[in-house]
Formats: C-alpha cells, structure tokens, sequence
C-alpha cells in the first residue's frame, strides 16, 4: 500500500508490499532524474533499500525506487529532517545541487561523507581553482570577473581563446558556457554566462589546445583512492562545450592514462575530498595533462550505470552506495574493458523519429538503451548549446570501443534516415582524434 507523512517541506511515500525482504542497509539519493533510472535500478538489485528525492513529483527514478520523497534536495535543513525519519544509513548525490546538502546532512548524522568544505570547493568553480592553484596542478589560467567593465582587460590577461563560465553555476549541462575566440565573441560569451551565474561572478578562463578530452570516474574510501574508469570525450563545435559522447575503454597510452588517473586523483584530493566519489573532466595538452572540472558525485546521466559497469565489470553507483554507507568497496578494479558508446542525440531540424524507428534500433545488436526525452523542431535553430538542448541518449557495447563507436554511428544515422541528413559520425571524429593522440598534432578544446 502507499503511506504518505509529512516531513518538514517534504513528502515521504512508501510503497510496502507483502513480500517485503528483511531489513536493508537504506540509501537516500538525492536527485532522481529519469536518467538515474538504471542506477537506482542497480542499487536496489544490490540489496539497498532505495529512498530516491526529488523535488519532481513526477521523477522519473522515482518508479525504480522502494520509496521516493518530494523535497527541495538542495536545502540541507531538509535533508538532514528526511534523512533521519527515513533512517538513512547513506546519502548520495545524483546533481550538483544536492552535494553541499548531502555532505552537510551527513555530518549532521554521523554518516560517512565527504566533508561539507570540500563539498563547496566542489561546487564552486572559482574555489575549485583556487585550491588547484595552491596546490600547483596544472589547469588552465583564469581571470575572475565580477562585472562588463573589467571584461576586456580579463580576456586580454588570459589570452585569446578564452572560455567564459559562470563562477558557482549548479546543474551541469555546460550551461552558460562558450568560447569566445575574439573580442567581437567576448560580449556575447559574457552575458550567457553572467545570465546563470547566481552571484553574478564570471571565469574568463584560457581554452586550451586539448589534443583530447576524459572524464575519470574516482572512488574514495577512507583516504584510499580507486580510478574505476577513463573515458574519451567528443564535444560540440565551438563555440559551445556540451558532450555528444563519451567512449570506453580510452585510447590513452600508458603513461598518458597513468598521467591523467593520476592528476584526477590529486584534484579530488586539493579539494579535499578523501571518502566518496569524484567526476573529474581533464584536456590533454602537448605539455600534459589539465584539470578542467570536477563533480563530486558519480558522472551523469547513464555513466554509473549502465555505462562504467558495461566497459568495467565495476557496479559505479553500487559502489558509492557501499562506501556512503561505511561499508568496503567490493569491486574497484576493472574485470574486463569492453567497447562502450554513450552517445547523446543532438536535435535535427526536419527530422521525424518515429516509434518504428526507435524499437528497431532497439533490438539493434550491441544497442543496450535508447532513450528520447525531446523532439526534433520543424525547421530553423537546431544548435545544442548546453546538455537541456540534447533529445536523448543511446548507450551501444561491443567486444572493442571501435565496434562499439560503429553501432552508435549506425542507430543515429537510423534515426535520420530519409527524413534528413545524418549528423557527423562519433567514428569519423575518433578517427581523427585518434591520429592525434599518435602524432602529438594539438587542436583547440572545442
């Protein structure tokens, strides 16, 4: 039956069935988006009790979970008061906006978490670079903006191109974020920006000549640090900086990948997180290895699950659960490295997907999910300028990353078909940038 109590600003509903299994370590994820479907998914298989909150009623995680509570996941306050009616043994974030209130309800508790300092430096881009540059690890140079008039003279300081970003912008999604490659783009980079920065501040921050992109997957426990995974990014065409996919197992060499794990590692550390989990994006340069960003949570979207646990063997989001619970990691080194393509679907202008179409490349082999948020406009502007823009998500696996690129490719030309032109190939754009990584040839981050 369904059981619905007041708790503070929230909600709390239960679903309790008569076959209820005996008492479970109980996990509260705050954030449950549809796209943490899997992941709730995979923690319950595991043996939690899943609380997912959400201020969305509606969530689409909430279907996957043993309870779901409607609560601001943001505000701490309420956190703390959900946290100790539903007797959590864990939180876990899903979304940047929940860190702070996750780590600050944690220590409310005395549950084991990551420290609600380090969950500030976390979220705040300009900390985050601060204590970087302290600890002197190599990142791009920045100039911090508070208004129009300094503008010219920060671009000028940190040298053209230069990425504008807001400063403590939450949410992901790159929003607010653009390459300005000369002072007739720096206006128009700023404003974005400036429209989703809270406090109003702005990084005017150097793009660099990246020959690639990673995120790295890192899991803390007790000051003991595990790299589950690497993976290789494509990005939209500048002047925009949004994911179109992320692919496994990386073409890094050697000692570029231990290069990468590393610094990833010593970010997560500068900021002083030693117990959870960090997402670190990081640009390989001519001269080495850059810090781009880091969450301190899992990767978005589908990377907990079912992406790093299709490319590793390590159940990402299960693990974190585990160790947000004071409990030993199972699993931290990879038991396999299989091909796997989580490509996002840009929209199309004149494209018509069709429900035929979709169930066709789901039965496609090597096709493990295709999911569709969005439609394709009619006609006009098509460009993806933050990950809000993106219509959905395929994730493909294969025995190779190379087979795994070709399957994604062939189910995002499916979706054009007759009604428009195919965009750009994720197996042509690797091929260049694969050439790269051989030869050294630098490209600006785009």
């Amino acid at each position: 039956m369904d059981v619905s109590s007041p708790v503070g600003t929230a909600v709390v509903s239960s679903t309790i069935t008569s076959e209820s299994p005996p008492p479970r370590q109980r996990i509260l994820v705050l954030g449950a988006p549809a796209g943490a479907r899997a992941s709730l998914a995979a923690a319950r298989t595991a043996g939690f009790h899943v609380i997912a909150a959400d201020a969305n009623p509606a969530a689409g995680g909430f279907m996957e979970a043993d309870e779901a509570v409607v609560c601001a996941v943001q505000a701490s306050d309420v956190v703390i008061e959900v946290a100790r009616r539903v007797r959590a043994h864990g939180i876990v974030a899903t979304t940047d906006f929940a860190v702070v209130a996750a780590a600050t309800a944690a220590r409310a508790l005395a549950l084991p978490g990551i420290d609600p300092d380090a969950a500030q430096n976390a979220i705040s881009k300009l900390r985050m670079r601060t204590r970087w540059a302290q600890e002197r690890l190599p990142q791009p140079r920045v100039t911090v903006v508070h208004d129009h008039t300094a503008l010219d003279a920060a671009a000028t300081q940190t040298g053209f191109p230069v990425i504008c970003k807001p400063a403590n912008a939450l949410g992901g999604g790159s929003r607010g974020i653009s390459i300005a490659g000369d002072r007739d783009a720096l206006s128009g980079a700023w404003e974005a920006a400036h429209a989703v920065a809270p406090d109003g501040v702005v990084l005017i921050e150097q793009c660099v000549a990246a020959v690639s992109e990673h995120s790295v997957e890192v899991l803390f426990h007790e000051g003991t640090a595990h790299v589950l995974a690497i993976g290789d990014k494509i990005k939209t065409p500048a002047p925009y900086r949004v994911d179109l996919a992320v692919c496994y197992p990386t073409a890094l060499d050697a000692r570029t990948r231990s290069e990468v794990a590393g610094l990833a590692e010593a970010s997560a550390r500068a900021l002083g997180i030693h117990h959870g989990m960090a997402h670190v994006e990081i640009g390989v340069t001519a001269e080495g290895a850059q810090l781009f960003e880091l969450g301190a949570r899992c990767g978005g979207g589908a990377t907990a699950a079912p992406v790093v646990p299709l490319a590793t063997g390590i159940d990402e989001f299960v693990e974190a659960c585990r160790v947000a619970c004071g409990s030993l990691p199972r699993r931290t080194r990879p038991v396999h490295q299989h091909g796997v393509c989580y490509r996002f679907i840009a929209p199309h202008a004149g494209r018509r997907i069709e429900t035929s179409q979709l169930e066709a490349i789901r039965q496609m082999r090597g096709v493990i999910s295709l999911d569709v948020w969005g439609s394709d406009p009619a006609s006009g502007d098509a460009t993806v300028r933050t990950g809000g823009d993106r219509i959905g998500a395929l994730v493909t696996t294969a025995p190779t990353r190379e087979e795994a690129i070709a399957i994604a490719d062939e189910a995002i030309a499916c979706l054009s078909g007759a009604n428009g032109d195919s965009p750009p190939a994720v197996r042509e754009t690797y091929s260049r940038t694969d050439s790269v990584l051989a030869t050294g040839e630098p490209n600006f981050a785009s």
